[in-house]
């Protein structure tokens, strides 16, 4: 059995937020690094993704309110805790208080982006 990193692939990310060209970008740049991405603007979508899909990374962009937010990260650590969280911020505080596996400006670029998710992927198994 291989211990070492899990590829990119083994891993699935679900971003959320409320603007669609920013969802599509930052599929884009997750997809070109490797990753397997499903996109959400709606919270019925994110409950739908969530219980159907194993989930290893939950994206939250900035542009949701601090209700959407709270209730996406309540909706995933209550349905699948093992789920981490990535919350992107605008200079701004981040969407939630709730504890978060990651916290990361908007305006730090896709590379930054991806390092971000790469090392919270570093010290997980590919089957969670």
């Amino acid at each position: 059995m291989n211990s070492g990193p899990a590829s990119p692939m083994s891993f699935c990310i679900l971003v959320y937020g409320s603007d669609q060209l920013l969802l599509n970008t930052r599929t884009m740049v997750l997809e070109k690094a490797g990753y397997a991405v499903l996109t959400a603007i709606e919270a019925s979508d994110v409950e739908r993704i969530i219980l159907s899909q194993k989930i290893s990374l939950l994206v939250l962009c900035h542009t949701l309110s601090s209700e959407k937010c709270e209730a996406a990260l309540e909706l995933a650590e209550s349905r699948r805790p093992v789920i981490r969280s990535l919350v992107l911020t605008a200079g701004m505080t981040p969407c939630s208080e709730r504890a978060h596996d990651a916290i990361l400006s908007a305006f730090d670029g896709p590379r930054r982006l991806v390092e971000t998710v790469e090392k919270l992927f570093q010290t997980i198994p590919a089957a969670i």
